[in-house]
């Protein structure tokens, strides 16, 4: 997708949300709640790429919270967006010089 696209707005990219004090999905420019989350302080995402399947989880239940089922049409390629607060990624893999 090109760099003046927003994730969630069309049907190759999606969206785990957090508003207002709740979590929402976003694809293809369709807004769903998540409904029982509640308060989470460490969320991960799974991706099970073969099973088309991304999903959200409380790391701390170590639960899956909501599941996407979807198309995935290529590579799949994690994206953070961060307005207020804090945001701290663990992907496992080194970080390349220079970043």
């Amino acid at each position: 997708m090109s760099r003046d696209s927003c994730i969630g707005v069309d049907d190759r990219s999606w969206v785990f949300t957090y508003a207002q004090r709740k979590w929402y999905t976003m694809l293809a420019n369709e807004k769903a709640p998540i409904e029982g989350i509640g308060q989470p302080e460490k969320v991960g995402l799974l991706l099970e790429y073969g099973a088309q399947k991304l999903s959200l989880v409380d790391v701390s239940q170590v639960s899956v919270v909501h599941t996407l089922q979807t198309d995935f049409r290529g590579p799949v390629v994690p994206a953070f967006a961060l307005w207020d607060g804090e945001l701290l990624t663990h992907s496992g893999l080194e970080v390349p010089p220079g970043l």
